[in-house]
Parts: structure tokens; sequence; C-alpha cells
């Protein structure tokens, strides 16, 4: 072992170590004898570092391969090469992923320039709450189906979805052939609201406290409810103390709760020959005689070749059986929802995934959490208050309100007929299959943007515009 060099700087660890030896050492010379006998050196060392036994065979282990390899390098401090897991929680709800798609589709479509992370940091941090770095922004861009695609001019840039351009321009057709035909349109929507929704900043002073946070509130409450160009749709919002679940206020849904108040609040209270738009929840997504996939039980395979009347036995594989479910299946898929509401004349129209800005209950959620957070300035409202306040809050949303907000969503409509002009010309190498199967609830819709019942489909056919090219030709339709 290489003696340490002159003049080299014995750091407090080290010291105390040294320190540790010298005592007993020490110890030893005025006893005249050894505190621990020859044999037991591993015990000694451990004495003299004041240090676990533990430690000192570790430290011996490496000294000796050490050795064997001839390293001069000195011995490396346990632990710098541990993975570091990252502890950051990135919440972003869906109105912000609108706001951060609609930042990259204007570098796009206003600025004419491409971007990149370092770039689009900045601008999303002035439009909303985004305290997080590079790193996070590049994660929530990717959970929202952006990726890295290598476009014709050899450049990287980022590119939204073919499919759901697709679905878009699908969507903005059939809104404006139901428009044409003046048929009322209701949007639904769920929320949440809960005892800590305060302003994170207020005037405050040495003497004036201002607004109290709390992080810690258990009253949450779920808030659904329809509005239109009139407003809220009477009788029918839903508010209820979320479950113990996990995660954002989807995971608090399911489709009983929804179907029930489809029953009991929605379809009473709508007018004949409605447009109901709504997202693609997994609860709003519930598919009727599903077909298995690939990837299904063998039984359920039987199961559902048996009720389609199909040949099959148990001594079939998996493959040679989905081969038999392949020309059963359905061509469009139906919701239980959509199959619903069409028993009373109305019609289901899904929007495009991560187009919330479409939806004018975003708007109105927003102005309603204002208000609450207005009337909270102690951030410890119990459950009954807290729902009070919230029941106060959507009477705040005036019918007006509603008028401006839906104005504004079919000013963005508009807007979008417009981009969907030139974004094509970014992605035209890509061709769009609009077959892909998926078998999560919540994908099932993105073949087909909505089911609906065989009579709406039939008006809806009658009144909508010439046909389009289609996606072979070019990799989104250009709608004009």
């Amino acid at each position: 072992m290489a003696l340490q060099k002159p003049h080299t700087v014995v750091h407090s660890e080290g010291r105390e170590i040294i320190a540790n030896i010298i005592e007993k050492c020490d110890e030893e010379k005025t006893r005249k004898h050894l505190l621990l006998s020859l044999p037991k050196s591993t015990e000694r060392a451990a004495m003299y570092a004041g240090v676990s036994y533990s430690t000192i065979k570790n430290i011996r282990k490496e000294n000796k391969e050490r050795k064997e390899t001839n390293a001069d390098n000195r011995l490396k401090s346990p632990g710098k090469k541990r993975r570091v897991i990252s502890r950051n929680i990135v919440s972003v709800d869906d109105f912000d992923k609108c706001v951060i798609r609609n930042v990259i589709q204007d570098f796009y479509v206003t600025e004419k320039r491409v971007p990149t992370i370092p770039k689009l940091l900045p601008i999303v941090k002035s439009k909303i709450n985004f305290p997080w770095g590079k790193a996070s922004l590049r994660r929530v861009i990717k959970s929202m189906s952006f990726k890295w695609k290598r476009c014709q001019s050899k450049r990287k840039i980022l590119i939204e979805r073919p499919d759901i351009v697709e679905w878009r321009a699908k969507y903005l057709v059939k809104m404006k052939a139901y428009r044409e035909e003046r048929r009322p349109v209701f949007y639904i929507d769920e929320t949440w609201v809960d005892s800590n929704l305060t302003f994170r900043k207020c005037w405050q002073s040495s003497d004036v406290m201002g607004i109290q946070t709390n992080y810690n509130s258990n009253n949450r409450l779920i808030v659904v409810h329809v509005g239109s160009k009139r407003g809220f749709l009477p009788n029918a919002q839903l508010i209820y103390k979320a479950g113990c679940t996990t995660g954002d206020y989807h995971g608090q849904m399911n489709s009983q709760n929804f179907e029930k108040w489809t029953m009991q609040q929605l379809i009473p209270n709508l007018p004949p020959q409605s447009v109901i738009v709504l997202d693609n929840a997994p609860y709003h997504s519930i598919q009727i005689d599903k077909p298995p996939t690939p990837y299904s039980v063998k039984q359920d395979m039987l199961s559902w070749l048996h009720k389609k009347g199909a040949e099959c036995n148990e001594d079939m594989r998996k493959t040679e059986l989905y081969a038999l479910i392949q020309p059963l299946k359905p061509k469009e898929k139906i919701f239980k929802f959509d199959n619903i509401v069409a028993g009373y004349g109305h019609t289901v129209l899904r929007l495009p995934p991560y187009m919330c800005d479409l939806n004018p209950l975003e708007l109105a959620w927003s102005k309603m959490k204002r208000f609450i957070r207005e009337c909270n300035v102690t951030a410890d409202l119990s459950l009954e208050k807290l729902r009070a306040t919230t029941i106060d809050a959507i009477r705040n949303v005036t019918a007006e309100d509603w008028d401006g907000f839906c104005r504004h969503v079919e000013t963005l409509e508009k807007q979008y007929w417009e981009k969907d002009d030139i974004v094509p010309d970014v992605i035209d190498s890509i061709i769009i299959n609009l077959d892909t199967d998926s078998d999560s609830d919540n994908e099932a819709s993105s073949d087909v943007s909505s089911s609906s019942s065989s009579s709406s489909s039939s008006s809806s056919s009658s009144s909508s515009p010439p046909p389009r090219k289609t996606s072979t030709e070019h990799s989104t339709s250009t709608v004009r």
C-alpha cells in the first residue's frame, strides 16, 4: 500500500479514524499488551478504526481485488454510482396539456419555427403554472402522444399523431353538420374541488397574513355537469364526495355512477335530438359486445365465439380461435353510453384526445374554481361548506358566460379548420391506418370518433359535406 503524499489534507472523517487508532495504540502501550489477540486481525482493525466488523470485511475484500489486478487507484466511496430515483412528481391536468399542445401548434403555424424543449419551456412557464424543468416537460409532451419523427427535410421535429389529426378533422366535419341542422349541442365533463383550493399569491404584509394554504386536505368533491349556449342544464349537476382512489378525478368516477346519473339526471332534462359531446374517459367508453383480443384468455375467446354461433372447441389454439374472431368482429365499436342515449333520439360526439379546449365546460370550471378560491381564504372549508360554496360557484357562471364560452369554442373550431390545411404538409409521408386494434377501454374509441344509432348516423350522413380524400392519398385529409 503506497504511503500518502506529504502535504495531503486529511479530511474530518479520516482524522476521526486516525484519532481512534492513536487512542487504542496508547491504551495498549499503557497496558503493555494487545487489547485483542493477534489471530483476531479483523476485530482488531475494526476496534482501531472505530468502524463496524462488516465494513472492515468489505474493505479487506476490495483491497485484495485491487492487489490482484495491480491497480493503483484508491478505494472508491460506496454509493456514488447508485441509481438516483427522481422524486419530482409532475402533475399537469387536461387543460394545461391543451395549452402545451397549442404552444407547439403555434410554433409551426404562426411563428414558422421548429419547437424544441428549450424553446418551449419558457413559453409554457409564462402561460401556465409549470415549476418543473426540461426533463419534466419532455415527459409531459411524450405522454400527450407527441414523438420525435424525422421529416422529409431530415430535421427532427415534434409532430402530432396523425390519427389524432384525422380524428379532429372528422369531429369538425360532424360538428359543422350538426350546427347547420340547428341541433342543440350539450357538453359533458367532470372536475374536482377541495378545501385547499386557494390562490397561491396574495397581497400581504408583516401584520396582515393574507391567504393561508393547506396541502393536506381530505375534503374533495367530484362535480359532474352538462352545459350548452344557454348555460348549465337544469337539474343535471352531480356533486359527491370523492373516494379513496388515488390518481386524478378520472380514477374516482366509474361506469356505474355515470350510467346512473345518465338515466336519472341527464336524459330526462335534454331537449329532443340533442348532440352530446364528451371525452374518452374509460367510464364513457364501455364497449358492448367487445371482441376478444389476441391476448385474451382462451375461455373468453370460446365464450364469445359460442355466442356468435361459430364452431370451435377446447382443442383449438388461441391463434386459431382469433382467426375465427376477426371476421366476426363488428365493423364499428358500439359503446354502452352511446347506445343508451341513442334510444332516446340523441347523438354522441366524442372529442379527439387532448382536445379539451373544444369543450367550453373547461372555461366554466375555470370560473367556478376562481370563485371558490376567492371564498376560501383559510383553506379549511368543511365538506358541507365546500359543497355549498361549489353550488354558489356554479350559479355564478351565467348564461352570458356560457354564450361567450361557446362562441370562443366555435372560433377555435374555425382556427383548426385553417390549421389542418397546414399541418399535413409536415407529415404527408405518414399513412394513417384507421383499423388499428386496441384492447383498452380508454383507447377503444380511437378508431371511431363516435358511434351512434342507425337513425342518427343516417341523418348525419345525409347532411355531411362531400367526401374528402382518403388517408392513403394524404396523411391527413384536408378539410375545407
